[in-house]
C-alpha cells in the first residue's frame, strides 16, 4: 500500500474492514494533531504509538505536552510510549490487531513494515508502501524486547532530554531580522508577518484582536487575518482549511489552530475560538473580554506577529 497524503483513509478502508481496532507503530517522530484527527474520525480504534530513540534524539517539549493532553483527551484509546533504544528493523514497523489489547502474547491479526513518521509531511513527501509480513508473534519477538516509557511518567523528564525550540531556532534573540531564522541543519525556515492593525493603522473594533466585541459573543473570540497578498506569495505556507496545526509560542505555550473563514483568511484555535484572545490579552496584560486598542499593542511593544513555519503542521509564533 502507497504511502500517501491519504494514507490513513487507506488504511482505514483497506485493511480494518471493521474488524481490526488496535493500531499499534513504531516511529521515529509523530505529528499530535493528525493523532488526534485519526482518533475522532475513528471512534471504534485503539491507537498505541512508540516513539524510537527517544534517548538519543530527545523530545520537542511542545510535542511532549500535546501528547500529555491528548492520553489524558483519549484515556481510554491512546497510548503514547517513548522508546529509549530500539533495533534498526524496528524502525519502519506497524501492527494491526483485532482486539484492543496492546499485550501481544497472541499472535498478530496484520504485521506491515509501515511508516518511519507519523506526520503531515512525512506522507506529503515521501514515496513508499506498506508491505504485509508474516504476522506471527515468533518472527519479530526479538525486536519488541527494549525499554520503554509512558509519555506520563514521571522519569520521562529525568531519562529523556526535553529540548525547547533552542535546539531548533538558533540564535533567535540576536537576530534582528526576524525573518531569517535559521536552523540546527542551516535551512532557512521560512516565515510570514501579520498585522494586528487595519489598513487605517487601528485595531479592528469588531474583527481580528476584537472579533468577540460584539454581543452575545464571548469577548475573547479573535483570529489572525492572513491577507490575500501572503497566500499569493506563499501559497504553501499554511495548511488547507480546517486541518488542524499547532503553534507553539515563545512562553511555552500550545495552541491547536485551523485556517478558517473564506478563502483560509482567518488563523483561529481549534474548536473554541476564544483561547487565542485569552492569550494574545493574557500577554497584553488587559482584562480578559478587554477591547484592545492600539495603545495596548504600542504598551507593549508590537503591532504584528511572526510566523515560523518549523515544518509542516508545526508553526513557532513570535509575539
Amino acid at each position: 500500500m502507497k504511502l500517501t497524503t491519504d494514507y490513513i483513509e487507506e488504511l482505514i478502508v483497506e485493511h480494518f474492514c471493521k474488524e481490526f481496532h488496535l493500531v499499534r507503530i513504531f516511529v521515529k517522530e509523530m505529528d499530535p494533531i493528525l493523532v488526534e484527527e485519526f482518533l475522532e474520525k475513528y471512534p471504534n480504534v485503539t491507537l498505541e504509538i512508540n516513539v524510537l530513540d527517544t534517548l538519543i534524539e530527545g523530545l520537542f517539549q511542545p510535542i511532549h505536552l500535546e501528547n500529555l493532553r491528548l492520553v489524558e483527551e483519549f484515556e481510554s484509546r491512546l497510548i503514547i510510549n517513548y522508546v529509549l533504544n530500539t533495533k534498526k528493523e524496528l524502525k519502519r514497523l506497524l501492527i494491526l490487531k483485532t482486539d484492543k489489547q496492546t499485550q501481544l502474547e497472541n499472535d498478530i491479526e496484520k504485521l506491515f513494515i509501515g511508516p518511519l513518521e507519523f506526520t503531515r509531511s512525512y506522507f506529503s513527501n515521501e514515496t513508499g508502501y506498506l508491505v504485509e509480513l508474516d504476522g506471527n508473534i515468533n518472527n519479530i519477538r526479538d525486536l519488541l524486547d527494549f525499554e520503554v516509557f509512558s509519555c506520563k511518567d514521571d522519569q520521562v523528564p529525568i531519562t529523556i532530554n526535553i529540548y525547547n525550540f533552542e535546539k531548533i531556532l538558533l540564535n533567535l534573540g540576536e537576530i534582528k531580522q526576524r525573518y531569517a531564522i535559521v536552523a540546527n541543519n542551516n535551512v532557512y525556515i521560512e516565515s510570514v508577518r501579520l498585522s494586528l492593525l487595519d489598513r487605517k493603522g487601528e485595531v479592528p473594533g469588531k474583527s481580528g484582536l476584537n472579533w468577540g466585541q460584539r454581543p452575545n459573543r464571548d469577548g475573547n473570540q479573535m483570529y489572525l487575518s492572513v491577507p490575500k497578498s501572503i497566500h499569493s506569495s506563499k501559497e504553501e505556507f499554511f495548511p488547507v482549511q480546517t486541518q488542524g496545526f499547532l503553534v507553539c509560542t515563545a512562553d511555552q505555550r500550545n495552541l491547536v489552530c485551523v485556517m478558517a473563514q473564506d478563502n483560509r483568511k482567518a488563523i483561529q484555535t481549534k474548536g473554541n475560538t476564544s483561547i487565542l484572545g485569552k492569550y494574545f490579552r493574557e500577554r497584553l496584560g488587559v482584562k480578559s473580554n478587554a477591547f484592545v486598542v492600539k495603545e495596548d499593542l504600542i504598551r507593549y511593544g508590537k503591532v504584528f506577529i511572526d510566523l515560523y513555519k518549523i515544518k509542516e503542521g508545526l508553526y513557532y509564533l513570535d509575539f
